[in-house]
């Protein structure tokens, strides 16, 4: 039996009561605060508290108290859930991930963050995902060899571009940029290999006024970029540039309307 409930100083609880994951199974109870998950909080109580979850359930022959209900507000069956959830996640970014892929998401974007290899931040989110650590990297760990050179990359071109924002702002001339979630933009680079002008384009996630989190759109056979869940890092918001691009809703697919020689006039 899994339970969801939520205490008087506002944390909500999950407790399961047989989970199971590649190599274990058992026990485990996890608990959520407002102050850390409050986007989470906030839907929970307007879904369960505020009657959203009510209105699903009204009107069924038998009554029932799963937490998470389809359309017709029945329980979800079996891989049902999972269904929905990859039908949902393609709408929202033209890929169609399981739910598997999403943990794979979470190790990936959690190395890819700053501090993400500290040995310890490693180690607990091994914890709360209930693997070891060597599954967290042989498994879970879905970044091709491009993506994990990506970091140490991005490091090295930060700290150059570092330096050109601190000669900029010496001679006042630096302009602040911001991005809103779902921009779509390019990070031009040179390939110090072929020593060739190159460029990913990525999908804004987030942006604090330094950095902008982003997550790559990945070029498919046939043409157009799809949402590449895997590969989510952050760049200095003045390696970000804003680009003539649009979603197809249609096919589901992004599609850059700049041409190369356009994009790489920003490496100038």
């Amino acid at each position: 039996m899994n339970l969801l409930s939520k205490r008087p100083l506002g944390a909500w609880t999950v407790w399961l009561g047989n989970y199971k994951t590649f190599k274990s199974r058992g026990v485990d109870e996890a608990n959520f605060t407002e102050e850390l998950f409050s986007d989470l909080n906030e839907a929970l109580n307007m879904y369960l508290l505020q009657g959203y979850r009510k209105c699903l359930i009204e009107g069924l022959t038998e009554e029932h108290n799963f937490v998470f209900v389809n359309s017709r507000g029945a329980c979800f069956e079996s891989s049902s859930f999972s269904k929905y959830l990859s039908a949902l996640l393609f709408k929202l970014t033209g890929s169609k991930p399981t739910s598997n892929i999403l943990r794979s998401s979470f190790v990936v974007n959690m190395l890819q963050s700053e501090g993400g290899n500290s040995a310890a931040i490693r180690a607990s989110a091994a914890s709360l995902m209930h693997h070891s650590q060597h599954q967290q990297s042989k498994v879970y760990d879905r970044r091709n060899p491009a993506d994990r050179k990506r970091v140490a990359q991005s490091f090295i071109g930060k700290r150059d571009r570092d330096l050109n924002v601190l000669e900029e702002k010496a001679s006042s001339k630096i302009v602040n940029t911001r991005f809103s979630r779902g921009d779509l933009v390019v990070v031009p680079y040179v390939d110090n290999v072929k020593h060739e002008p190159r460029f990913w384009f990525c999908k804004v996630m987030s942006d604090d006024g330094v950095e902008v989190g982003l997550m790559e759109l990945s070029a498919i056979k046939g043409g157009g970029y799809k949402a590449n869940l895997q590969s989510v890092w952050k760049e200095p918001t003045s390696a970000v540039f804003h680009v003539d691009a649009q979603l197809n809703r249609e096919s589901g697919l992004y599609e850059l309307i700049s041409g190369q020689k356009e994009i790489f006039e920003l490496l100038k």
